[in-house]
Protein backbone atom coordinates (compact mmCIF):
# COMPACT_ATOMS: atom_id res chain seq x y z
CA UNK A 1 0.00 0.00 0.00
CA UNK A 2 1.08 4.09 -0.74
CA UNK A 3 0.41 6.09 1.68
CA UNK A 4 -0.86 9.66 1.36
CA UNK A 5 -0.80 11.95 4.60
CA UNK A 6 -2.93 15.63 4.63
CA UNK A 7 -2.49 16.62 7.92
CA UNK A 8 -4.30 19.64 9.11
CA UNK A 9 -7.01 20.97 11.46
CA UNK A 10 -9.65 19.11 10.65
CA UNK A 11 -11.78 18.35 13.74
CA UNK A 12 -14.19 15.93 14.24
CA UNK A 13 -17.92 16.85 14.78
CA UNK A 14 -17.90 15.41 18.28
CA UNK A 15 -18.22 17.55 21.86
CA UNK A 16 -14.37 18.00 22.38
CA UNK A 17 -12.84 19.77 25.54
CA UNK A 18 -10.00 21.24 24.09
CA UNK A 19 -10.13 22.72 19.79
CA UNK A 20 -6.47 22.54 18.81
CA UNK A 21 -6.65 24.08 15.45
CA UNK A 22 -4.35 24.90 12.47
CA UNK A 23 -3.69 27.49 9.45
CA UNK A 24 -2.63 25.18 7.08
CA UNK A 25 -2.92 21.37 5.45
CA UNK A 26 -0.04 19.75 4.81
CA UNK A 27 0.61 16.64 2.29
CA UNK A 28 3.21 14.11 2.53
CA UNK A 29 4.16 10.64 1.78
CA UNK A 30 4.35 9.10 -1.98
CA UNK A 31 4.04 12.52 -3.57
CA UNK A 32 6.44 13.91 -5.58
CA UNK A 33 7.57 16.81 -3.00
CA UNK A 34 5.95 18.09 -0.01
CA UNK A 35 2.84 20.21 0.17
CA UNK A 36 1.28 22.75 2.35
CA UNK A 37 -2.16 24.84 1.76
CA UNK A 38 -2.23 27.59 3.61
CA UNK A 39 -6.16 29.63 4.21
CA UNK A 40 -5.14 32.07 1.40
CA UNK A 41 -4.73 29.32 -1.29
CA UNK A 42 -7.38 27.21 -0.24
CA UNK A 43 -10.11 30.04 -0.31
CA UNK A 44 -8.42 30.85 -3.74
CA UNK A 45 -10.86 27.43 -4.65
CA UNK A 46 -14.53 27.94 -5.87
CA UNK A 47 -16.37 27.15 -3.16
CA UNK A 48 -19.96 25.08 -3.90
CA UNK A 49 -22.77 24.62 -1.07
CA UNK A 50 -23.01 22.27 1.52
CA UNK A 51 -26.03 20.75 2.83
CA UNK A 52 -26.55 21.60 6.21
CA UNK A 53 -25.76 19.06 9.24
CA UNK A 54 -27.32 17.36 11.86
CA UNK A 55 -25.29 16.57 14.71
CA UNK A 56 -26.22 14.01 17.28
CA UNK A 57 -24.55 13.06 20.50
CA UNK A 58 -24.01 9.42 21.27
CA UNK A 59 -27.83 8.28 22.34
CA UNK A 60 -28.82 9.34 18.83
CA UNK A 61 -30.64 12.36 19.81
CA UNK A 62 -29.92 15.75 17.87
CA UNK A 63 -27.20 17.75 19.16
CA UNK A 64 -26.87 20.28 17.30
CA UNK A 65 -26.97 21.34 13.41
CA UNK A 66 -24.54 23.77 11.86
CA UNK A 67 -25.59 25.86 8.72
CA UNK A 68 -24.46 27.85 6.08
CA UNK A 69 -21.75 25.83 4.73
CA UNK A 70 -19.80 26.05 1.72
CA UNK A 71 -16.68 24.02 0.78
CA UNK A 72 -14.47 22.82 -1.76
CA UNK A 73 -14.04 19.35 -2.80
CA UNK A 74 -11.02 17.47 -1.33
CA UNK A 75 -10.32 15.92 -4.50
CA UNK A 76 -10.16 19.68 -6.30
CA UNK A 77 -7.83 20.24 -3.62
CA UNK A 78 -5.49 16.96 -4.13
CA UNK A 79 -5.19 18.08 -8.48
CA UNK A 80 -2.22 20.06 -7.41
CA UNK A 81 -0.85 17.32 -5.54
CA UNK A 82 1.95 14.87 -8.23
CA UNK A 83 1.48 11.51 -7.09
CA UNK A 84 4.28 9.02 -7.33
CA UNK A 85 3.84 6.19 -9.19
CA UNK A 86 4.93 4.08 -12.38
CA UNK A 87 2.06 2.59 -13.66
CA UNK A 88 -2.01 4.15 -13.54
CA UNK A 89 -2.93 0.74 -11.93
CA UNK A 90 -0.59 1.37 -8.79
CA UNK A 91 -3.01 4.35 -7.92
CA UNK A 92 -5.81 1.70 -7.01
CA UNK A 93 -3.07 1.08 -4.39
CA UNK A 94 -3.13 4.60 -2.66
CA UNK A 95 -4.39 5.25 0.84
CA UNK A 96 -4.87 8.94 2.32
CA UNK A 97 -4.83 9.33 5.95
CA UNK A 98 -6.71 12.57 7.08
CA UNK A 99 -4.90 13.40 10.69
CA UNK A 100 -6.10 16.32 12.84
CA UNK A 101 -4.34 17.99 15.34
CA UNK A 102 -6.89 16.36 17.74
CA UNK A 103 -5.68 13.24 17.02
CA UNK A 104 -9.34 12.23 15.07
CA UNK A 105 -8.21 10.18 11.56
CA UNK A 106 -10.11 9.45 8.77
CA UNK A 107 -8.71 6.89 6.25
CA UNK A 108 -9.82 6.54 2.30
CA UNK A 109 -8.63 4.39 -0.57
CA UNK A 110 -7.94 6.34 -3.85
CA UNK A 111 -10.84 4.80 -5.28
CA UNK A 112 -13.16 5.90 -2.84
CA UNK A 113 -11.85 9.54 -3.61
CA UNK A 114 -11.68 9.40 -7.43
CA UNK A 115 -13.78 6.40 -8.64
CA UNK A 116 -16.94 6.90 -6.47
CA UNK A 117 -19.74 8.75 -6.40
CA UNK A 118 -18.80 9.31 -2.25
CA UNK A 119 -15.40 11.15 -3.82
CA UNK A 120 -17.89 13.89 -5.05
CA UNK A 121 -19.02 14.67 -1.84
CA UNK A 122 -15.80 14.79 0.89
CA UNK A 123 -15.25 18.65 1.53
CA UNK A 124 -12.52 20.95 3.13
CA UNK A 125 -14.97 23.32 4.64
CA UNK A 126 -13.79 27.01 4.10
CA UNK A 127 -17.20 28.43 5.67
CA UNK A 128 -19.80 27.23 8.48
CA UNK A 129 -22.61 29.43 10.48
CA UNK A 130 -21.01 32.60 7.96
CA UNK A 131 -18.07 32.31 9.21
CA UNK A 132 -14.99 31.89 7.17
CA UNK A 133 -12.75 29.29 7.97
CA UNK A 134 -9.93 31.84 9.43
CA UNK A 135 -12.66 32.47 12.15
CA UNK A 136 -14.12 28.61 12.45
CA UNK A 137 -12.98 27.90 15.94
CA UNK A 138 -12.13 23.97 13.69
CA UNK A 139 -9.86 26.28 11.37
CA UNK A 140 -10.00 23.49 9.08
CA UNK A 141 -12.76 21.08 8.87
CA UNK A 142 -13.13 17.86 6.93
CA UNK A 143 -16.79 17.00 5.89
CA UNK A 144 -18.39 13.80 3.79
CA UNK A 145 -21.64 15.22 2.94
Amino acid sequence: MLLVVLAAGFTSLTAQKEVISSDSIRIFGEIEKFVMFHFNFIDSFKAETVADQILYNHKGEVKDTIKSLKGIKLKDLLKSVKFKYDKPKQLNEFYFVLRATDGYKVVLSWNEIYNNEAGNHYFIITQMNGKPMNQMPQRILFLAD
